[in-house]
């Protein structure tokens, strides 16, 4: 097993070489969705399948009767659904994710698995060239219904484990919308609360707070908050009461400059000194500055950008791109003004570029 705090970089770099990686990591951290942007990242398609509903018929595929061309009555297979999507001749490069790949419910159907990661053949279809197979797990002991792979599954795979980077999920949250940018913020001071794995069997069914159930408080609040209600209302169920308890307390205290306020004075209105109001402030003034998407309001959010560089590099950079993202997502409409990425965000990017384009082209050479 490697233990790793970078498990996206070793997958996709398996992924390459025509690996398959299993990815063991607590529920709630974003497996799935990582995955992914995995596929995202290198231009591949992505479709998952849920091995707890994994029957053995699938693999094997239905027996129909036939006919061949001189009349004769034949037994074919035929396959459905993500099946036949992955053995079709033809198609697009794919990852294909076994999702919870150690609560497959039966040793029929983990043995016809085998064959799938082994030999890449679906009962007696082949699976296309250019699909990779990947799968997350849950760790043993973690959860109900959850049984380790066997020696001879296990001994043909990668073996990662690993929690995907704090400040990436952070990013990616910040990128969704201005209300999960809230909760990233709240999340930048009370960091235990990002994940909280119940340690009791019989609290993992309920709710509590992880990268999914705090996703999930950002996809909703713009609804609720229409509605009138309260974090304090509704917050703790997804994510517990202790948890809700201190999001709606830090939400009451919020106390940051209006993105109008500094979109008319960007040189005198105060840069808050806290980082998740910072944080939260420069959520709000993205947001404003794209929606009215005139040169004025750019201009002005850029000087304001530059106060916040000198005291905040890192949350600085983290909004210039995402303003000059907005700009390219107008063609061009207006040009960028006030600053480019610095060199250091440059050369990483240069340096991720360069990984995906050798994974891409080992990909295509398969």
């Amino acid at each position: 097993m490697i233990r790793t705090d970078n498990p996206l970089g070793i997958i996709a770099g398996n992924v390459a070489a025509g690996g398959v990686t299993v990815w063991y990591g607590e529920p709630g951290i974003g497996k799935t969705a990582l995955m992914g942007q995995i596929a995202q990242a290198l231009g591949m398609e992505f479709i998952s399948l849920s091995c707890a509903l994994l029957n053995y018929l699938d693999l094997e595929g239905f027996p129909l009767q036939d006919k061949t061309s001189q009349g004769e009555s034949i037994i074919t297979r035929h396959w459905e659904g993500v099946w036949k999507e992955v053995t079709q001749a033809e198609g697009p490069a794919t990852l294909f994710l076994l999702d919870e790949i150690t609560r497959v419910p039966s040793a029929q159907a983990r043995n016809a698995l085998l064959r799938v990661i082994q030999e890449r053949i679906v009962g007696s279809a082949p699976i296309r060239s250019n699909v990779a197979i990947v799968a997350t797990a849950n760790p043993v002991g973690s959860d109900q219904g959850v049984a380790d792979l066997g020696s001879a599954l296990g001994n043909r795979v990668m073996h990662l484990e690993g929690d995907p980077s704090v400040e990436d999920w952070h990013q990616w949250m910040r990128k969704q919308s201005h209300e999960h940018a809230l909760v990233s913020a709240f999340l930048t001071v009370e960091t235990s609360l990002v994940h909280q794995f119940p340690k009791q069997q019989k609290d993992r069914s309920g709710a509590w707070p992880s990268r999914r159930s705090w996703d999930n408080v950002g996809k909703a609040a713009a609804s609720m908050k229409k509605l009138g209600l309260a974090p304090s209302q509704w917050v703790a169920g997804y994510v517990g009461e202790g948890a809700a308890r201190s999001f709606a307390e830090w939400i009451a205290k919020l106390d940051i400059p209006s993105p109008d306020l500094i979109l008319a004075d960007p040189l005198r209105i105060a840069v808050p000194p806290r980082i998740d109001m910072l944080v939260a402030c420069l959520a709000g003034l993205v947001r404003a500055t794209r929606s009215r998407f005139t040169k004025q309001a750019y201009d002005a959010c850029a000087k304001y950008m530059e106060r916040v560089l000198q005291g905040n590099p890192d949350v600085a950079v983290e909004y210039i791109t995402a303003l000059h993202e907005a700009v390219d997502a107008k063609a061009g409409k207006i040009q960028p003004v006030g600053y480019v990425s610095p060199p250091a965000l440059m050369l990483a990017r240069r340096e991720q570029n360069l990984m995906l384009d050798k994974i891409k082209t080992a990909l295509s050479k398969k």
